[in-house]
């Protein structure tokens, strides 16, 4: 039977031992190594309802595949309404398929700027 468990490389930095690897990098020493185990156990990221949703946002870099429309702390929701009531005063769309259209338009133009923006 083959033992399916992978053994580690020899001069891998991670491994304990303080001695220098091969490359260079110290090694890690097994009191540092659990030292940094019991401190990710105490690091769990937001907690609370509010915390989770500020953090949501941290990594966005361009906001273009956002499932929201409007990236809190980023855009202006009163800018993407006024663009919506504009297109909606222009057009005067009739019934569900006019006011889709015209809100996808707006929509459009919303990203957009966004893409601009982050050029």
């Amino acid at each position: 039977m083959q033992d399916n468990q992978q053994q580690p490389l020899s001069g891998d930095p991670t491994l304990p031992g303080g001695e220098n690897a091969p490359n260079g990098a110290r090694r890690t020493s097994s009191k540092q190594v659990a030292a940094n185990r019991r401190n990710a156990l105490r690091s769990t990221g937001p907690r609370t309802a509010a915390g989770k949703r500020a953090s949501k946002f941290n990594a966005v870099k361009h906001g273009l595949r956002a499932a929201e429309i409007v990236i809190p702390g980023h855009e202006d929701p009163a800018e993407f309404d006024a663009i919506v009531q504009e297109y909606l005063d222009e057009w005067q769309p009739e019934g569900r398929t006019e006011v889709t259209l015209v809100n996808d338009i707006a929509l459009a133009e919303w990203k957009l700027r966004r893409l601009h923006r982050a050029e």
